[in-house]
């Protein structure tokens, strides 16, 4: 089964980039696809893991490194007149996806590597399918 807009692959859904001073994100674009056992489709056409989906840098927030866990991460984001400085030290995440049991995973950024970068410790959640729970009234 494919996943795309509305059907897997959502907002939530980007390309991460980093360098030494930042860590980016980019929603992926709207014609971006994931086909269990072919892999990402982007515009009718098979791509790898690591295509960057002609992602330019205007399409990128860039926060640094040590602020990336701050409260208000939009107070942290470089303004966009430094964007493209910071932005031509990054390099794309290529190791992001993960498809396992029909989920596709976007492990991101090494959790290890944003703890050390901020001086923070990163609680691991597990996620659940709200729709695998009992429905429960409550009164």
């Amino acid at each position: 089964m494919g996943l795309g807009a509305g059907y897997g692959l959502g907002p939530s859904w980007v390309q991460w980039r980093s360098s030494d001073a930042c860590y980016a994100w980019a929603p992926f674009p709207p014609d971006v696809r994931f086909d269990a056992g072919v892999g990402f489709l982007f515009l009718g056409g098979h791509v790898g893991f690591d295509f960057d989906f002609g992602l330019g840098v205007d399409a990128f927030t860039c926060v640094p490194c040590e602020s990336f866990l701050g409260l208000d991460i939009g107070l942290c984001a470089f303004p966009r007149t430094r964007v493209a400085n910071v932005f031509r030290d990054t390099t794309l995440v290529k190791n992001t996806y993960i498809y396992n049991n029909s989920q596709l995973v976007n492990s991101g950024i090494s959790t290890r590597l944003v703890a050390a970068r901020t001086g923070q410790s990163i609680q691991t959640l597990q996620v659940a399918d709200a729709r695998a729970r009992a429905v429960h009234d409550w009164v």
